[in-house]
C-alpha cells in the first residue's frame, strides 16, 4: 500500500442505484426483469499534501470527512487513485478510521 497524508481541499459524495437483471425470468418475446437491489457510494476527494501538491482520489464507501479535515490514506497498488482506508485526525489525534468496500485484510 502507498500512504498519503494531507488536508482535504474538495469532497464530493455520490450515491448511485444498483440493479440486478435476471436472465432466468425471460420468456419468449419478453424482456429482462430488472430489480433495484440497493445503492453504492463513491467519495471523490482532492487532497493537498505538506508540499502543496494536490491529488484527486476515490473512496468506495461512506465517510464523514469534509473539506479542511486532516487525513491519512492508504492507496491501492492495483487500482489507480483508489483509497483503501481513511484515517481522520483532529489536533494530531486519530479520531476515526473508515474502510473502503474493496478493503481486504
Amino acid at each position: 500500500m502507498v500512504a498519503l497524508s494531507g488536508i482535504i481541499k474538495n469532497a464530493v459524495s455520490k450515491t448511485s442505484e444498483i440493479t440486478h437483471t435476471s436472465r432466468s425470468e425471460v420468456f419468449i418475446g419478453g424482456r429482462f426483469s430488472s430489480y433495484k437491489t440497493g445503492t453504492k457510494s463513491l467519495l471523490e476527494l482532492k487532497i493537498q499534501n505538506n508540499e502543496g501538491e494536490e491529488k484527486d482520489l476515490k473512496f468506495e464507501g461512506n465517510s464523514p470527512v469534509q473539506v479542511g479535515d486532516t487525513i491519512k490514506v492508504d492507496l491501492s497498488e492495483k487500482i489507480k487513485d483508489e483509497i483503501l482506508y481513511i484515517e481522520k485526525y483532529v489536533d494530531g489525534n486519530l479520531v476515526r478510521t473508515d474502510y473502503s468496500v474493496n478493503y481486504k485484510h
